[in-house]
C-alpha cells in the first residue's frame, strides 16, 4: 500500500499566538482597525502592518464609502 495524504512541507510553518490588551483610548485607531478587519484576515493584516504595507487594501471599504462608490457605478451604467 503506498503512503496516503498530503507529504509533509519541508519547512514547516512557524505559529506565534500573540494577544494584545488594548486600550480604548490610547488605542482606539488600532481597535477600529482591527474590528474592520474581514473574518478571518487578521493575521493577514498585521503581518502587512510589520512590513510597513498600505493597509486599505486589506480592508472592506467603509459603508458610506461603499455606498457612495455603488452610486457612481450606477451613474455611470446611465451615462450617454
Amino acid at each position: 500500500m503506498g503512503r496516503r495524504g498530503r507529504r509533509p512541507k519541508p519547512n514547516r510553518p512557524v505559529r506565534l499566538v500573540i494577544t494584545l490588551r488594548l486600550d480604548p483610548q490610547a488605542d482606539a485607531d488600532l481597535i477600529d482597525l482591527l474590528s474592520r478587519a474581514p473574518p478571518r484576515g487578521r493575521a493577514a493584516l498585521v503581518r502587512a502592518a510589520l512590513r510597513g504595507a498600505d493597509l486599505h487594501a486589506y480592508l472592506p471599504p467603509a459603508e458610506e464609502e461603499a455606498i457612495e462608490a455603488a452610486l457612481d457605478r450606477l451613474g455611470e451604467a446611465f451615462e450617454i
